[in-house]
């Protein structure tokens, strides 16, 4: 069963799309304009959607987790510049010079914070550290169980495209033969191509969209990016076959005309 309508519209966002030549009729895009799709392409269409979406939650995440370095950078470097400051006087002291007032009173206010307020800072120091790598431990478990529905989504696209694939190529080859022998019109064969090349559009588009799923797993951190490279690897062998199964399914449309 297919459901009615032109997808013009989808045409429309993906107005990127290459045109594959097919010989006796046209492109695979013109021919796209005229069919319909099929109720597996339209959930290939969904699951490249919701690909797109994961994807834009782990950018978010991804810059989440980027700010908690810079975070842990800063902590670093606040408490290298306390020491910095009030070991002035001393290394003054052991070069054999002596402090100026103005170093007395620089080591006196470094003394004060690393000194006497040293507990409380150093106390709010590590409640901040362990603060801030909670909520990143937290951040990378959300990203890593947001890659695994990545994952899943583009193994069910993928076995989706294969199926696709399988069907038209079956009635293509089958109405080819019904056209030859005069049990079918010219015209329903065209239909049927029609059909299939709006099919292959949506194989195409959740080919890429599970491209960028898979650059979406990357990180700046190594830790975080080999605990993602698992469903990454999974995305992009799912994004190779699904890639394949779009050309295999332009190939057959190219034989199907007559």
């Amino acid at each position: 069963m297919r459901f009615f309508g032109r997808i013009a519209i989808v045409l429309v966002a993906i107005a990127g799309f290459s045109g594959c030549a097919t010989s006796g009729g046209g492109s695979v895009s013109s021919l796209a304009t005229n069919g319909n799709l099929s109720v597996e392409a339209i959930r290939i269409q969904s699951a490249s959607e919701t690909l797109m979406s994961y994807q834009a939650e782990q950018k978010s995440f991804r810059e989440r987790e980027t700010s908690f370095a810079v975070q842990g950078g800063i902590l670093g470097a606040g408490a290298g510049a306390a020491l910095g400051v009030g070991a002035r006087c001393l290394l003054a002291g052991i070069a054999g010079g002596r402090c100026s007032k103005e170093d007395m009173i620089v080591a006196g206010v470094a003394g004060a914070a690393a000194g006497g307020v040293y507990g409380a800072n150093k106390g709010r120091e590590v409640a901040q550290r362990q603060n801030a790598y909670a909520k990143r431990e937290n951040v990378v478990k959300r990203r890593i169980a947001l890659a695994s529905r990545q994952l899943s989504t583009a193994e069910t696209a993928r076995r989706r495209a294969e199926s696709v694939l399988a069907s038209n190529r079956r009635k293509l080859a089958r109405l080819r033969k019904d056209v030859a022998a005069g049990r079918a019109t010219r015209d329903q064969l065209a239909t049927a191509r029609a059909d299939a090349a709006a099919d292959a559009e949506q194989i195409r588009l959740a080919a890429q969209a599970m491209d960028s799923s898979a650059d979406s797993l990357s990180s700046s951190e190594s830790d975080i990016g080999r605990r993602l490279a698992g469903p990454r690897r999974g995305i992009q062998s799912a994004q190779s076959k699904t890639q394949y199964a779009y050309s295999q399914l332009v190939s057959e449309i190219g034989k199907s005309a007559l």
